[in-house]
């Protein structure tokens, strides 16, 4: 295990007093966009040489937007997503390389099946073609709830798409699913494959599942061990990676990925260009908080050539907390307890262009609040907390070269609409990352109080937090929502080039883009 000193933590403290503006970075604030009654932006669906594809949607109802480089609106059209007189149900659209395929889904309740339709974007029209079967699934015997449902991931390089469909199952039965693989012109490359694996659905969770830019497809699987009876606090369970070949054909490679002795709280993988496998993630020594991070590196052929964990320091964990929380903290690590963090859950595992790998991860919770009115009815509300972002950068190795927080915290009760954050990572391997703050931790320097935000227009600064390759951080002021009538939504704001993003701005009823440009 690796510790920190506090003389490499102090190497990398904080610089984040506000700057007005980030140098080298063009800002272009586009016009309001006019949107239907309840239509709302649902995704920025990517980018060509002369503009940006956006697409609205409320229910079947969709408008594609296109967008030219100064965020000028050229051409749109609206459409119901349909096909036969029947409604297709919206499962997602992807850029693969030059094309744009739209994926919807429709289930027969007289034959019983479930279909997953493909239709391709004609981009001077805005108009899709004629949906094309790509798989279909039986769900007769099964409850109509129990229905195959489809979900896609394309490769790291957009060369390849991967269709996932969970198959109906009824009660103990084994876990049953299947996928198909397609190329970036959406030729198939792997027929229809169904499997059905040794472990029954319940003992068995599909962790992760991604399709390389070999055309393989990795499966990262939770197995619980059921023979024997759970006690608190006892590590039941075990990881392992399933590879099935560009072929398709006969069993999966296997082999194992579990840490042990530690509890695994969260878990990723990324597969590197030089073949070797990177899994990564948080541990804990009581399977509630994240004591540390981890690391396994594999080989090409899935042995396994470095493992390590590396505790979080006490400094590390409460850099952000209040004066209170600190003190509380120093007590219990005096006493000999466990200084955890909680409630992170891994965003990326991004590979660098010099072999290293770097993992981002963010706090997220929910609670849930209620009261009694005079009349004797209960209300209650769900409080949605968006917290710190950790990163944690891994040497060629996958050693812990360092680790960094940025300090956030969002609350709503809206669902999280505005909170989060959007990421970009530019040429130079810094990272990007850009969310909604209160203007009053402006000149936060880790040290005083750290404020809130709660979506507000008024109460809000759209910042931008820059980290480097080394670990040095910044923080800019894009714009404030005053000003612009406006806040971020980060789910929606992506990277549009290797030099440029655009962030959705909405409040209420005004929406506009606001493009970077580094």
């Amino acid at each position: 295990m690796r510790l920190f000193t506090s003389f490499l933590f102090a190497l990398l403290t904080l610089t984040l007093a506000a700057q007005n503006k980030r140098p080298d970075l063009e800002i272009i604030i586009g016009e309001e966009i006019k949107l239907k009654k309840k239509e709302l932006i649902d995704k920025i669906i990517g980018k060509d040489e002369d503009g940006t594809y956006v697409m609205a949607k409320y229910g079947s109802e969709v408008t594609l937007f296109y967008y030219d480089n100064d965020l000028n609106q050229k051409r749109k059209n609206s459409f119901k997503l349909e096909y036969q007189k029947h409604d297709l149900w919206y499962k997602g659209i992807v850029q693969m390389k030059d094309e744009f395929v739209l994926f919807t889904t429709y289930r027969d309740k007289k034959e019983k099946m479930t279909y997953l339709y493909s239709q391709m974007l004609d981009k001077e029209s805005l108009t899709f073609s004629k949906p094309k079967v790509l798989a279909k699934a039986s769900y007769e015997g099964y409850k109509k709830r129990q229905s195959a449902r489809y979900s896609f991931t394309t490769s790291a390089d957009s060369s390849y798409l991967l269709f996932v469909s969970d198959l109906p199952t009824n009660k103990d039965d084994k876990d049953k699913f299947g996928f198909i693989v397609y190329d970036n012109e959406m030729n198939e490359v792997w027929s229809e494959k169904e499997l059905e694996v040794e472990e029954e659905e319940d003992d068995f969770y599909r962790y992760d599942m991604q399709v390389g830019n070999d055309g393989k497809v990795y499966l990262l699987a939770k197995v619980y061990d059921s023979s024997r009876k759970y006690k608190r606090g006892e590590i039941n369970y075990s990881f392992k990676m399933m590879v099935y070949d560009e072929e398709g054909e006969g069993e999966p490679e296997e082999f194992d990925v579990t840490l042990e002795g530690e509890h695994v709280t969260d878990i990723t993988f990324e597969r590197l260009d030089n073949g070797q496998i990177q899994v990564a993630g948080f541990y804990s020594t009581d399977g509630y908080g994240q004591n540390g991070v981890f690391n396994m590196l594999f080989d090409a052929d899935y042995t396994i050539s470095n493992q390590s964990t590396t505790e979080f320091p006490t400094d590390f964990i409460v850099q952000h907390s209040s004066e209170k929380s600190k003190k509380k903290a120093k007590k219990k690590e005096a006493k000999g307890k466990e200084i955890e963090m909680y409630s992170y859950s891994i965003d990326a595992l991004i590979e660098n262009k010099d072999a290293t790998i770097t993992m981002i991860a963010e706090q997220y919770y929910t609670y849930t609040t209620s009261y009694t009115d005079a009349n004797g009815n209960t209300h209650y509300t769900t409080h949605y907390i968006y917290g710190n972002i950790i990163i944690v950068k891994f040497d060629e190795n996958g050693d812990v070269d360092w680790m960094e927080l940025i300090p956030k915290r969002q609350h709503s009760t809206d669902g999280g609409y505005y909170s989060g954050y959007a990421l970009m990572q530019l040429q130079n391997g810094n990272l990007v990352f850009v969310f909604n703050d209160n203007p009053k931790n402006s000149y936060y320097d880790t040290s005083g109080k750290f404020y809130t935000w709660n979506p507000n227009k008024k109460n809000t600064d759209v910042v931008l937090f820059e980290i480097s390759d080394e670990g040095q951080l910044g923080r800019y002021i894009l714009y404030k929502g005053a000003d612009e009538e406006v806040i971020s939504r980060p789910y929606v704001s992506v990277p549009v080039s290797e030099n440029e993003m655009i962030i959705l701005g909405q409040a209420r009823k005004a929406t506009k883009f606001v493009k970077l440009v580094f």
